[in-house]
C-alpha cells in the first residue's frame, strides 16, 4: 500500500509536487493502487460523522458511488460507527494483520 500525503495545507516542509526524480512505474500511479483514509478524530464532528457521532451516509454513498469502496480506509473510533460500516462494506473487509 502506497500513502500519499497530500491533503491539507501545505505546511512548507513538504510538497503536493512530485520530483523529477520519482522514477515509480505509471501502474503504481493508478487510484487502483492507493487507498485514501477518512479520518474521523474523535468521531464527532469531522469528516464522515456528524455532531452526534452518526455516519452522514448520503456522504459515504456520494464518495463510494464515484470510487470503489476497498479504496478507502474509514477510522471509525466508536463501536457504533465500526459496527454500521462493517455492516454496510462487509464484502470489502480485509483482515490486515
Amino acid at each position: 500500500m502506497k500513502v500519499d500525503r497530500r491533503a491539507g495545507a501545505d505546511d512548507g516542509n513538504r510538497s503536493g509536487n512530485r520530483s523529477n526524480n520519482d522514477t515509480r512505474s505509471s501502474n503504481e500511479n493508478t487510484l487502483v493502487d492507493r487507498k485514501v483514509i477518512i479520518e474521523a478524530n474523535k468521531g464527532m464532528g469531522v469528516g464522515v460523522y456528524d455532531e452526534k457521532s452518526a455516519i452522514k451516509w448520503g456522504f459515504v454513498g456520494a464518495i463510494t458511488s464515484k470510487y470503489p469502496p476497498n479504496m478507502f480506509i474509514f477510522e471509525a473510533p466508536l463501536e457504533l460507527q465500526q459496527s454500521a460500516l462493517i455492516a454496510e462494506f462487509n464484502q470489502y473487509i480485509i483482515n490486515v494483520k
